[in-house]
């Protein structure tokens, strides 16, 4: 059966996602206060979400927003991290796994077992 993480991508750690981004930036050389800059511009980007529902006025206090133009780049970025731990800890890795943003086909060529074991991670 198909196992589908788009419920999961709303709710993607922000704070754990801006930790990976900082990570990437020191590999890529980006200097402490690039780094703690642009950090900080993210940050706010995507903590101070607000949007209206039936004329009333609501903050997103966790995930990613729709419509922020970040939202993809940081889903694509914890993804990339998900799929790392996922290598590391997977006693069976997928036979195929293809993503796009937040969809992911992925095809066990084990038992059952591996894949009760993949869809609890």
């Amino acid at each position: 059966p198909p196992y589908i993480l788009s419920q999961y991508i709303p709710s993607i750690p922000i704070d754990e996602t801006l930790g990976y981004l900082k990570e990437l930036l020191i590999e890529n050389g980006i200097d402490d206060v690039k780094n703690l800059e642009f950090l900080e511009l993210t940050k706010r980007c995507m903590k101070q979400n607000y949007f209206q529902f039936n004329n009333q006025f609501y903050e997103q206090i966790d995930g990613t927003a729709i419509g922020n133009y970040l939202s993809p780049l940081l889903a694509n970025l914890f993804m990339s991290k998900f799929e790392e731990n996922l290598k590391e800890t997977l006693e069976y890795f997928p036979r195929v796994w293809i993503r796009y943003v937040d969809d992911i086909f992925v095809v066990f060529n084990t038992k059952e077992i591996a894949w009760r074991n993949f869809i609890r991670i």
